[in-house]
């Protein structure tokens, strides 16, 4: 892995593998979190419009990847918005053209803004009415009260059916500089630096003050309920968790595998091999920049949910008791599990960009080693300091 800064400022990561085909993943450091009240949704907004530029519409953009076999696409979250093609590595100046002119060329025409508007609120329309989604929108919000960290990355109704292209114009203009991006390439191809630097040298401008300040809040217990005229519920119980750059992290990926990776643990093997109480059962731990947490997820009959809930919080104090196997079976997962998504050009493309935002790339160079020296004694400390009383609780309930 090799990371320089070009003269503009634009953080570029090539990672040489020897496979056929070659990812560019282009990086904004800008997401629902450094969005206000008003222009929530904004930073998706910008996704939707950018596929279309002065000298390219939409539907040639994705022609001109999808008739070389590759794949473009873009998403939104909380810190990030991300676009990437991939495409076989002869073919990586045509991908490399594409995104630059992607990000540097948008045209935001208004017939275009008009028709991404209508997408986007039959997408939030969709989120809305999907429980399985649903429910991890009430969950932030619930758990992060009103810190912008808990906006939903689609926005809502309200701020989107209001935005203007003057709004979308300034967002873009203050965050789509070369200072708050960072390029990762990932694939066996030539002269990396200096042909996206030509792509790029053009490129200037400087990221000014945030408009949103996060807040650092006391928590507390907080529950969360809706009803709904349907065959089973949902519920997520969870706490705040250490952002990404803690070493703390690292104890709690293991946490996470034990908890709740696959058929084998804790929570599915308790829940639903045992008892028959919930059919999906599953753990996330979301490290950002800013911000982190743990939650356990469960979709159940709403007359068992009493006893899901206790056996989550059961399970969660039950870490202070782990022993050496358990704990060397979670890392020997967690390892596996890095390695294995790794592999992928795409996946390790945004690592890279991931961990360039949150901290610094160069710690992926180190995660496997601080996976192994995570002890019992750690994982003991954490469930004191962070699994308290002060859990979040929100329920999709059926009537």
């Amino acid at each position: 892995m090799i990371k320089r800064t070009l003269k503009n400022k634009i953080t570029v990561i090539f990672e040489r593998k020897p496979i056929e085909t070659v990812t560019i993943e282009i990086l904004v450091k800008v997401g629902s979190t450094y969005e206000t009240k008003k222009l929530s949704g904004i930073s998706h907004f910008i996704e939707h419009v950018l596929f279309e530029t002065k000298t390219r519409d939409a539907g040639s953009i994705s022609a001109e990847i999808d008739k070389i076999g590759g794949e473009i696409n873009a998403f939104t979250w909380k810190e990030n918005t991300s676009f990437f093609i991939k495409v076989p590595k002869k073919h990586f100046e045509l991908a490399l053209e594409v995104l630059s002119d992607i990000i540097k060329n948008p045209i935001f025409k208004e017939e275009s803004i008009e028709r991404e508007r209508k997408i986007i609120l039959d997408e939030i329309k969709l989120w809305r009415d999907e429980p399985m989604y649903y429910q991890w929108i009430l969950f932030e919000k619930a758990l992060f009260s009103d810190n912008p960290i808990g906006n939903p990355a689609y926005g809502n109704s309200d701020s989107v059916s209001s935005m203007t292209k003057h709004d979308l114009l300034n967002f873009y203009k203050k965050y789509y500089v070369p200072d708050n991006m960072v390029i990762s390439v990932v694939g066996n191809v030539p002269d990396v630096f200096k042909k996206v630097n030509n792509k790029f040298s053009d490129f200037f401008g400087k990221l000014s003050e945030q408009d949103v300040k996060f807040k650092e809040e006391k928590t507390e217990m907080k529950e969360l309920n809706e009803i709904r005229d349907m065959s089973h519920s949902y519920m997520i119980i969870g706490y705040r968790a250490p952002r990404r750059s803690s070493e703390e992290s690292y104890v709690f990926e293991i946490i996470n595998t034990i908890l709740g990776y696959g058929m084998s643990s804790w929570l599915f093997n308790e829940i639903r091999t045992k008892r028959g109480l919930g059919y999906g059962v599953g753990v996330n731990y979301e490290p950002g920049k800013e911000y982190g947490y743990i939650a356990a997820h469960v979709t159940t009959d709403k007359k068992k949910m009493p006893e899901v809930k206790k056996i989550i919080l059961e399970q969660f104090q039950k870490l202070k008791s782990i022993n050496d196997k358990q704990l060397n079976e979670a890392k020997e997962s967690v390892a596996g599990q890095f390695i294995l998504n790794n592999e992928e050009g795409t996946k390790l493309a945004h690592l890279l960009c991931y961990w360039e935002m949150v901290d610094k790339v160069e710690r992926v160079r180190n995660y496997l080693n601080k996976i192994n020296s995570v002890s019992k004694s750690d994982i003991a400390k954490a469930v004191d300091k962070y699994f308290k009383d002060d859990c979040c609780i929100v329920t999709i309930e059926q009537k």
